[in-house]
């Protein structure tokens, strides 16, 4: 059978639609006022393009010193190119040690709509990174799709992520000693003895003055 869809008005084709039969039936009065109907057949909806997002450098890479530093992740558009279609994309902190608002230039994760025209099968998106010299954990991120328009989003490949890498040393150095061995003795004229713990030993680290 054949379900009405759009009665004197447009109707935009979803994933549901996919592969169903189209027919446009027009119902108008003749001179006479006597009714008449039109059939045609309009084809058949085509399968939607899939959307998939990869990271250029799913590794990740150093933040760098100073200014911002891109990140690339390539959103690929495959099957039927010859309509137009459009997604959205967003950037999320990701991971144990997730990035944050400030790990990002202007401040804010950045997002926005990607389009493609009739026979574009890919399109880059670019996230700048703020650099830093700040010793600190290398940090994730993720980039996610959204709310596609005449386009499916793939199951496995709606989001990737990626690694910024720190590549900034801490600023003092760290000394860790010990003693060794772990047994000390006291000596005396008359006799050698382990001393007990505890024994308020100390242990102290000096630094040459200059």
């Amino acid at each position: 059978g054949w379900t009405p869809v759009g009665i004197n008005r447009s109707y935009t084709i979803n994933v549901a639609d996919e592969s169903k039969l189209l027919r446009l039936v027009v119902n108008y009065n003749d001179g006479k006022g006597t009714p008449e109907t039109v059939s045609t057949e309009a084809g058949r909806v085509p399968v939607m393009p899939t959307l998939t997002i990869n990271a250029i450098d799913p590794a990740g890479k150093s933040e760098g010193s100073t200014g911002s530093t891109p990140f690339s992740f390539t959103i690929s558009r495959n099957g039927d190119l010859t309509g137009f279609s459009t997604v959205f994309w967003a950037v999320s902190g990701s991971g144990i040690h997730a990035a944050d608002d400030l790990d990002f230039a202007g401040g804010q994760p950045p997002g926005g709509t990607v389009s493609f025209d009739p026979g574009v099968g890919s399109q880059t998106v670019i996230v700048n990174v703020l650099a830093d010299t700040m010793a600190e954990p290398d940090e994730g991120f993720q980039v996610t799709l959204s709310n596609p328009s005449a386009a499916r989003l793939s199951p496995m490949g709606g989001s990737a992520v990626s690694q910024i890498l720190n590549d900034d040393v801490s600023g003092l150095p760290n000394y860790t000693f010990s003693l060794s061995p772990s047994s000390v003795y006291e000596r005396s004229e008359e006799h050698t003895s382990e001393l007990q713990s505890p024994c308020n030993l100390v242990c102290r680290l000096l630094l040459e003055k200059k």
